[in-house]
């Protein structure tokens, strides 16, 4: 029994400072621990009235190790730290999420300037993450594009591809971002490479937050060209300086120029999200909604620096100054900050003035984006019903896969699927398929692959949706029937055909107990299986367009 393992561990922890680990029935570590006193923490867990998650944690726990610190500041630094390095299961706060945007510069012997939505990775450059400011005129996008615009025309950084970069190289000539100058032609060999870097070094700055000196630098190189009579180029950086200026945005309700580097980082009153407001010298860069699990045990203060700890890294340092909406203990969090990281943040819980307006603005961004979400989870529970009576199903389903095939000519084959929940689409469990047996263009093979790929090799892990929607006709349909019959899977098919001249509102659908096909009326219905069948073809043309330019 678990409670067992931990009496019997009680056996010989001492009563002192440190860390305790527990570890799962396969010797996988699923929860790391700190106390000041190891031996009361541990029997904390063989008494009653233990919290919901706590309860599950402690049914699984099969060995348990600890490490003896000299105090407990010392088992708070090793605590952080053993988490950040493992990512126990019952220590993990952030919920994994791929849509963050930044600006990325490449790791490449001539690093690219792009714009980069995904989870965050230590081999590149990137900077951001930037989101959503209420009452900004300018969207994310927008405050993207005018950076990467500026650090192509002031740096001449380039943005192409790879595999653009390489075709330019081997003929040895530049493309035209090379003639109207917003491109140093490094593919060419039109600069050096010492000289790029140092291009891309300034560049750097730039991202990071300098956007002071760079002003300056180019004001003394306006006065400078406009001494010289050369009127056109100085005209040209002017317009260049006038473009930066415009990302310093405001919102209707606070002016951020009057903020340095700062993090502004509040949690909602349910515990579960966490906003990050990033301001660098003066520039938002907007706010970033995180999901976290929920802790029953733990004070908003505690689930906040949890949070601090996960959130920032070697890659990802902690800015000057930090807000947070909940009186953390800050002593603590700098001296992990000093130990783990080498540098230290001034944190703050403000109360009044012009930082506690800041706080009150992005706990108010928080809540809006939150509503957003809300109303997603809302339109996706009803167009689940909807699907439900739309289709005859046994009750509202759950997970939904929709499929999707794409090629050129017959080559580069892929079939994809993407997945629906109640809650929205579930974007981790997207996955594709390169093409193994199905030959040239034949779709209905190449949907006979992905079912029996999937539903051979994948059931025991991602489990059987409970409605399959496929992008295709009655072709595709009988293909995808026949693999499930196979099988000996029962779930329901729905396939759409295009209507005539490819009109959304005018599909035709197949089901088992309709294979003659039928029209669906209800607008709401339709509009919903529209989304769920654009974001399948979405994906799978996405990452088609990967796979050509990897080759």
């Amino acid at each position: 029994m678990p409670i067992d393992v931990i009496q019997n561990a009680l056996n010989n922890v001492p009563s002192c400072s440190g860390v305790y680990k527990m570890y799962d029935i396969s010797n996988t570590l699923i929860y790391i621990g700190k106390a000041k006193n190891l031996y009361k923490r541990l029997q904390s867990y063989t008494k009653g009235n233990l919290t919901p998650k706590t309860t599950v944690l402690v049914q699984s726990v099969r060995s348990v190790e600890f490490e003896i610190t000299q105090n407990e500041n010392q088992a708070l630094i090793l605590e952080a730290s053993l988490i950040k390095k493992h990512q126990p299961k019952y220590n993990i706060l952030l919920k994994d999420d791929k849509s963050r945007v930044y600006i990325k510069l490449s790791n490449h012997k001539f690093p690219a300037i792009t714009k980069y939505r995904g989870k965050f990775e230590r081999k590149s450059h990137l900077f951001g993450p930037f989101g959503y400011v209420q009452g900004s005129k300018l969207t994310v996008n927008d405050t993207i594009k005018s950076i990467i615009s500026f650090v192509n025309k002031v740096f001449k950084i380039r943005s192409c591809k790879d595999t653009k970069f390489n075709i330019h190289k081997a003929c040895g000539k530049p493309c035209m971002e090379f003639q109207i100058k917003t491109c140093s032609g490094p593919c060419a060999g039109m600069i050096l490479q010492a000289e790029y870097e140092k291009s891309v070094q300034e560049a750097t700055i730039f991202l990071q937050g300098g956007y002071n000196n760079i002003q300056k630098n180019i004001r003394e190189k306006i006065n400078e060209l406009a001494q010289n009579q050369e009127f056109a180029e100085a005209g040209l950086l002017k317009k260049q300086l006038l473009a930066i200026e415009n990302l310093k945005v405001s919102s209707n309700e606070i002016n951020f120029s009057k903020f340095e580097n700062i993090d502004a980082i509040v949690l909602n009153n349910t515990l579960d999200k966490i906003e990050v407001f990033g301001i660098r010298n003066g520039y938002a860069l907007g706010g970033n909604l995180f999901e976290i699990n929920k802790y029953d045990d733990k004070t908003p203060a505690e689930v906040l620096e949890a949070f601090l700890y996960e959130y920032y890294s070697m890659v990802n340092l902690p800015p000057k100054m930090i807000f947070v909406n909940h009186a953390v203990n800050i002593q603590n969090i700098k001296m992990v900050f000093k130990e783990l990281f080498g540098t230290t943040a001034d944190i703050s819980n403000p109360k009044r003035g012009e930082s506690k307006i800041f706080i009150d603005f992005v706990l108010a961004n928080l809540e809006f984006q939150t509503g957003v979400s809300y109303k997603q989870k809302n339109t996706f529970r009803m167009g689940m019903q909807n699907i439900a009576e739309a289709f005859s199903l046994p009750s509202i389903p759950s997970r939904v896969e929709i499929y999707d095939n794409s090629h050129i000519s017959g080559a580069f084959f892929i079939g994809a699927f993407v997945v629906a929940s109640q809650n929205g689409f579930e974007k981790n469990e997207y996955r594709k398929f390169n093409a193994k047996i199905a030959k040239g263009g034949d779709d209905y093979a190449m949907m006979r692959e992905v079912m029996m790929r999937r539903f051979s090799t994948d059931s025991a892990t991602k489990g059987t949706p409970d409605l399959l929607i496929i992008d295709g006709g009655i072709g595709q349909f009988n293909s995808v029937v026949a693999v499930l019959d196979e099988l000996n899977i029962k779930t329901p098919v729905v396939a759409i055909a295009k209507g005539r001249d490819r009109n959304a509102g005018n599909e035709t659908f197949f089901t088992r107990q309709n294979t003659g096909g039928f029209k669906i009326n209800n607008k709401q219905t339709l509009y919903f299986i529209e989304c769920l069948r654009d974001e399948a073809h979405r994906f799978v043309i996405t990452s088609h367009r990967k796979r050509r330019e990897k080759l």
